[in-house]
């Protein structure tokens, strides 16, 4: 008797947008995987007068199977969102198996490509925005959020929290908070004050060297957690990162953008490659040290993973 062989697993990877992520009932895609041959179920042969015995079969050129292309929808379950990958299963969808074995398991690895706009931390997404833009249309998602700062509840240190309106973390049903956070200072403001502004740039530089290695052991706690149960934890973490932050911007100081912008050797140091990132080459992917700057200079620059 002849041994089932069971199908083989099949991987696809889809990207989609970061809005697609957080606001897409579904995200279709196509797949083509094999099925077992209608015209010599699997055997790859077929029977034929004498003298030949067995032929090839010409449907599935003696393979036993055949492609097949079908369109699936990958639909989210509740805490299953996330703004940077997701992972589907769908056990019977892969591979065709032969001699009555099992079909093998379709795996959908959905990644989000990073919107140059946003900022990730954990479900929150933070936008920032120039200094004098605050009359400007804002970046949004959807239709909910500000389309102007103006008249919104800014508060002293020039952050507007719209709850519920930011994105997903896996493990967690709920949206997080979409921040805007604008400049405190404007770089112009130091020129022309001669050995005022350059007093004040260096008392800014001396408070950064003192500040940047606690945000840095923060950041690195918060890379660290990632289920549901260590949401308290990184709330209060995300909040002394905040407190931390608005005191560098009440001096000028500024995180500079990095995920999904093109590399700018200005401002970021490249420190790997990502070939696995489904962005287009030389974009920024994944931030591995946070930099900052202080207006037009550059105090140190965001380490990264770039797409290759």
């Amino acid at each position: 008797m002849t041994k089932p062989i069971d199908g083989t697993d099949v991987y696809v990877t889809l990207p989609i947008s970061l809005r697609d992520a957080i606001l897409a009932p579904a995200f279709p895609f196509e797949c083509t995987r094999q099925w077992l041959c209608s015209t010599c179920l699997g055997s790859g042969t077929l029977k034929a007068p004498p003298p030949y015995g067995q032929v090839r079969c010409a449907s599935c050129k003696g393979h036993g199977s055949v492609g097949h292309t079908q369109t699936f929808s990958a639909e989210p379950s509740p805490g299953q969102r996330d703004n940077r990958t997701m992972q589907f299963c769908y056990p019977g969808e892969g591979n065709c198996g032969f001699n009555g074995g099992k079909p093998g398991v379709l795996y959908v690895t959905v990644t989000v490509t990073p919107d140059e706009r946003f900022e990730i931390r954990g479900k929150d997404l933070v936008c920032h925005i120039g200094y004098g833009e605050l009359n400007a249309p804002l970046p949004t998602l959807d239709e909910q959020a500000p389309t102007s700062l103006t008249g919104f509840g800014v508060d002293i240190f020039g952050v507007v929290e719209a709850k519920g309106l930011g994105g997903y973390q896996r493990g967690d049903s709920q949206r997080g908070k979409l921040v805007y956070r604008m400049a405190h200072h404007d770089p112009s403001e130091s020129c022309g004050k001669g050995e005022e502004g350059a007093k004040e740039s260096a008392d800014a530089t001396t408070l950064a060297a003192e500040l940047l290695p606690s945000l840095d052991s923060l950041e690195k706690a918060l890379d660290t957690m990632h289920g549901p149960s260590d949401a308290g934890h990184r709330e209060g973490i995300e909040l002394i990162l905040d407190m931390q932050r608005k005191v560098l911007a009440r001096h000028g100081i500024e995180v500079i953008p990095a995920v999904g912008r093109v590399f700018d050797p200005h401002w970021h140091e490249a420190v790997a490659m990502d070939s696995d990132a489904g962005v287009p080459r030389n974009r920024v992917t994944r931030v591995l040290q946070t930099g900052y700057r202080q207006g037009p200079r550059l105090l140190r620059p965001a380490k990264v993973m770039v797409s290759g």
